[in-house]
């Protein structure tokens, strides 16, 4: 019997294993059927859309079936790649599959063709070898053309015969203007929608961008020399022509704005700078770089450097002026540092001055900031802890549009010591990795939703590299992440990347579910208060007599705070709690709830009864409001004309 008992508990035994056996084996074969998308173009996970398109491209022209024909599997490799970088380019699945993998993708499974080898090998990707020429996505644009340097940007279509026809001169031209002005592409096959929206009804379009002017479309022959010429005409820059009669007077005028010179000395028939090229370079000290490139860095070398603040001055400074600063550990990197020297002249109009701080000089300033490696952050004018970091590309275009954005919007960067907590007002809160494109594509368009809540809604920003517990422990697996906090309330942001999206998810007319993570608008009134502020003020007031255990009335509340902030400035809104002040509710002849009074100021004394609203939707109710208040204003009127023909007959 002892040896029937053993057997049974060996067979059991041995059945858990098979079963855990065969449990693993499924995992295994399943986890290597879920091919990584990044391993399968070899790219990392901080890619940019150049670079996959790069790796697509490279893989592409190695692994199509036209060139594998004698490879049975050849068709189905190609479909894995294709895939990969059909879903990799587009922000919102790459999102998507960063946060749950190809499981999150199974609603976006449309593709299975793929176009010929001499599409990718002639088509597509035309400017993305070429160092010169941007190629600008969707998300990039607006930094780019906003950044107050000027662009000429060349829309096309990969399969445009004419766009082809153009790229050899376009490349010449962009390595002519290289520096004087930037030279950009967008490829309308990629970006339908920003081609849409720029107007874009033909291929090639070429437009000149510039801050403050409407883009400017170029009609010309597509020849290397119409195009500069063109372009030339939108480089502001001065050359003067000195000689011995206003040389002194034009030098001192100079010195005294604060501008310096730079001076050719030429003599008669020997060799001097074109006037094309004195122009190119005029420009390019005032704008970016050019041909004349060995004067120009020559130049730029001798161009002060930032100013360096101190532990000590950091405080001081950043109080009360807005400052963009460079954090270096020792020496800062000397390859960008001629164009940066130009972020003085760019962001003056917007009252930035620009420094930088040593880290290996200051380590308590970087530490207590977070900073660990060498970056670039904002400060805005408010101290210490108002600033956001740069996470963007340390080019000078990147670098304007970031400074210009920032100091204007009411974004912050975020750590322990100011991550939001229960007992502070709401914030929305990304959670982000910088080597994370999709990320660094939202961090604008939170700025721009960001100006449209100031008061309403703080932001913040929080790197999960360096705050990585944090971000644990609010349960974050995938990035970005946005969420809105308040007090204990949370709510996890799901939608497109855009701050209209972004917008018409916090904006509270549109959506109630918002309500309780905005500041409260209405006034909590006490039976003191409703008398001295309602019955004895000069406001117009609409009352909300609630009690707190109605359902309709906790139904009613986030309409009525939809209301009020809807007649802000014109109606105030009060709640009065009739289970805490009964007698007060009684008074006022309240019978249900919840009830709402409106309490006009006339002039004189209110009636405690107020005027009764029978509605609980607050369009209604304010478009009510609304029409008692013109009413209250004509009779006003009324009365002031009437006084005055009384004022006018007394004397006879």
């Amino acid at each position: 019997m002892e040896f029937l008992l053993f057997k049974g508990d060996c067979m059991r035994d041995l059945k858990r294993t098979l079963l855990l056996f065969l449990v693993l084996t499924c995992l295994i074969a399943l986890v290597c059927t879920d091919q990584d998308y990044y391993s399968l173009l070899g790219i990392s996970k901080e890619a940019s859309n150049r670079e996959i398109r790069q790796a697509f491209k490279k893989l592409a022209l190695k692994l199509h079936p036209d060139k594998n024909q004698n490879d049975p599997d050849a068709h189905e490799n190609f479909l894995k790649i294709n895939r990969a970088y059909e879903v990799l380019k587009d922000d919102e699945l790459r999102k998507k599959y960063d946060k749950y993998g190809e499981k999150g993708l199974e609603d976006h499974q449309q593709g299975g063709r793929y176009e010929s080898w001499n599409f990718y090998r002639y088509d597509f990707g035309i400017y993305d070898d070429d160092p010169e020429i941007i190629t600008l996505d969707r998300g990039e644009f607006d930094a780019a053309v906003n950044s107050g340097e000027l662009w000429f940007i060349n829309f096309y279509s990969p399969r445009c015969s004419h766009c082809h026809d153009l790229a050899p001169t376009w490349r010449e031209f962009a390595k002519e203007m290289d520096g004087l002005i930037r030279i950009g592409a967008v490829n309308c096959g990629d970006n339908r929608m920003l081609c849409r929206i720029k107007g874009i009804n033909s291929y090639p379009s070429l437009y000149v961008f510039k801050t403050g002017m409407n883009p400017v479309k170029y009609y010309g022959d597509r020849s290397k020399e119409s195009l500069m010429s063109f372009a030339m005409q939108y480089v502001t820059s001065t050359v003067t022509e000195l000689w011995a009669g206003n040389f002194v007077n034009a030098i001192q005028a100079s010195f005294a704005s604060g501008v310096g010179w730079l001076i050719t000395f030429c003599a008669e028939g020997g060799d001097c700078l074109t006037s094309q090229t004195r122009l190119k370079l005029a420009g390019m000290l005032f704008l970016n770089s050019l041909d004349a490139k060995e004067i120009y860095l020559e130049v730029m070398q001798h161009l002060p450097d930032f100013e360096m603040l101190s532990a000590a001055s950091l405080e001081d400074h950043v109080a009360h002026h807005r400052w963009l600063l460079f954090f270096q550990f020792g020496e800062s990197d000397k390859s960008n540092v001629h164009e940066f020297k130009k972020l003085n002249f760019l962001l003056k109009d917007e009252h930035i001055q620009v420094g930088k701080i040593d880290c290996l000089s200051a380590p308590s300033v970087c530490s207590n900031l977070y900073v660990y490696q060498p970056c670039l952050a904002v400060f805005k004018g408010k101290g210490t802890e108002d600033y956001e970091i740069h996470h963007g590309k340390m080019i000078l275009y990147d670098i304007v549009a970031f400074a210009k954005e920032s100091v204007n919007s009411n974004v912050i960067t975020l750590g322990p010591q100011n991550f939001p907590g229960k007992e502070k007002e709401p914030w929305l809160v990304d959670f982000f990795a910088p080597w994370c494109p999709p990320c660094r594509a939202l961090l604008p368009e939170l700025r721009k939703a960001s100006k449209h809540l100031i008061g309403q809604l703080k932001f913040g920003t929080l790197d999960c590299t360096i705050h990585e517990g944090l971000c644990n422990m609010h349960n974050i697996r995938a990035y970005p992440t946005t969420v809105v906090f308040n007090q204990s309330n949370v709510h996890e942001y799901e939608g497109h990347h855009s701050a209209e999206q972004i917008l018409a998810f916090i904006e509270v007319c549109d959506s109630h579910i918002m309500t309780p993570y905005l500041p409260q608008v209405s006034v909590d009134l006490t039976p003191q208060s409703f008398t001295e502020k309602v019955l004895h003020g000069k406001d117009h007031w609409v009352i909300d007599f609630y009690a707190p255990w109605c359902g309709p009335c906790q139904n009613f509340a986030p309409e009525f705070e939809v209301l009020a902030r809807t007649v802000k400035g014109k109606v105030k809104a009060g709640k009065i709690d009739c289970q805490a002040y009964a007698h007060t509710c009684q008074t006022a002849g309240i019978r249900a709830y919840p009830t709402v009074k409106f309490y006009p100021y006339q002039g004189a004394k209110r009636n405690v009864l107020g005027e009764h609203i029978d509605s609980r939707d607050a369009k209604g109710i304010a478009d009510l409001l609304t029409e008692r208040l013109a009413v209250i204003k004509n009779k006003g009127k009324r009365k002031k004309s009437s006084r005055n023909k009384v004022g006018n007959l007394w004397p006879l």
